[in-house]
């Protein structure tokens, strides 16, 4: 890459993370151009260059944000074990806690209540989550009718457990973990779908 192509890479990488790290810090209401051209050091003018207005930037950022979040935190060697799956994910949660991109995700699903943009944004986000638990929920023999609605509890399961640690550090994570560990979901077969007493 040419030195040009290097800084302009550089510098949309600096206001991608000033946006999120503005947002993390002050809230979702303290993210306007000016705020994400001074925290990223950079001219004002840059974000339109680059993003084409505030609303690309923050779309972009989220969607940087939810791509680290599923490289650093995706279970790994379960298989099609959907509970060691589900078990793993959540035994990764306190990690997630303090990471920026998980926290402006959390703030980017509050302000997505009141911001048809943004919601936008998360639910297309969401929907990779949903497509990506379906595709461990039908290598781990689920029926084809349930599918859809267990991967959106279940994505409503990791979403819960993830604004619980955040807002609760001393949550029992290892041991919700555990228990996950050893539930099947409706219509497996590999084990007994009862938690053990």
């Amino acid at each position: 890459m040419s030195q040009p192509a290097d800084r302009s890479e550089e510098t949309k990488k600096k206001l991608l993370v000033a946006a999120r790290d503005l947002i993390v810090a002050k809230g979702w209401s303290s993210a306007s151009i000016r705020g994400i051209a001074a925290q990223a050091g950079v001219n004002l003018a840059l974000i339109n260059y680059h993003f084409g207005g505030k609303k690309n930037l923050l779309a972009a950022m989220l969607d940087t944000a939810v791509a680290r979040i599923t490289e650093d935190y995706t279970p790994a060697d379960v298989g099609a074990d959907l509970g060691a799956f589900v078990a793993e994910a959540t035994r990764v949660s306190p990690r997630l806690a303090g990471d920026p991109n998980v926290r402006v995700l959390v703030a980017a699903m509050t302000e997505a209540v009141h911001d048809p943009d943004i919601a936008a944004v998360v639910r297309r986000n969401l929907d990779a989550l949903r497509a990506q638990l379906a595709q461990v929920i039908r290598a781990s023999g689920i029926p084809e009718a349930q599918v859809a609605p267990l991967s959106t509890l279940l994505a409503a399961f990791l979403d819960g457990i993830m604004l619980h640690v955040i807002l609760d550090p001393d949550t029992d994570v290892q041991g919700v973990a555990a228990l996950i560990g050893r539930w099947d979901a409706p219509g497996s077969t590999s084990r007994d779908s009862r938690p053990a007493s």
